[in-house]
């Protein structure tokens, strides 16, 4: 007599192995980690340019300093936060007022410096690249929403990466040097959790 598996022990054990197989969603997430791996970020810093030009037009010189400084202070903390926590991938920062030139025009000398200052000698390869943004997002608690800054990375198209891909991470104090540095700490030890779970899965096909 030919011997079956009772049908109860065949269903489970048809759950137990589609349940061990990735998702396409996961599928997708892990291809779109390691393009951000391969490839480079891109932070766009605000830049006061226009507005600091008003004040300076109209004589009001300690103003444009002042705001000028503002923002170079917190620029400053950016930049510092992703040099000191973030290994993921190479990363490059430059004024959102140069972006149009340097996405969709090709310069490649508008990149900023530690220093904050534009430096022809970084020209990073734009053939792929993906972009982190700090941006306002809402968040419910109970029956109210509280608006909040998080660090959210985006495709070419402004587009954010959709889940389980770890696409973003809230920042709780956007002027705070330390906020700052946790964010992008933890927004890197997730993107590199998720990689080297990636590779595992692959590695055991």
């Amino acid at each position: 007599m030919k011997r079956t598996l009772p049908l109860i022990f065949a269903a489970s054990l048809l759950l137990l192995l589609t349940s061990c197989r990735p998702t396409y969603q996961k599928m997708n997430a892990w291809e779109q980690a390691h393009a951000l791996k391969e490839s480079i970020l891109l932070v766009p810093l605000s830049d006061p340019g226009e507005q600091v030009g008003i004040y300076e037009q109209y004589g009001q010189h300690r103003r444009a300093r002042k705001l000028r400084k503002k923002y170079d202070k917190q620029n400053g903390k950016i930049i510092e936060a992703f040099a000191s926590r973030w290994d993921y991938c190479p990363v490059y920062f430059y004024y959102l007022s140069d972006e149009n030139r340097i996405l969709n025009q090709g310069r490649r000398d508008l990149f900023l410096n530690q220093g904050l200052v534009r430096d022809a000698s970084i020209a990073p390869n734009l053939q792929q690249y993906f972009l982190a943004e700090f941006e306002p997002i809402t968040q419910w608690q109970g029956d109210a929403t509280r608006e909040t800054i998080a660090l959210v990375i985006k495709d070419t198209e402004y587009r954010a990466l959709s889940a389980p891909f770890p696409n973003a991470e809230k920042v709780n104090s956007f002027s705070s040097r330390s906020s700052l540095n946790s964010s992008v700490k933890t927004l890197n030890y997730r993107l590199n959790r998720f990689y080297e779970r990636r590779n595992d899965y692959l590695a055991r096909q």
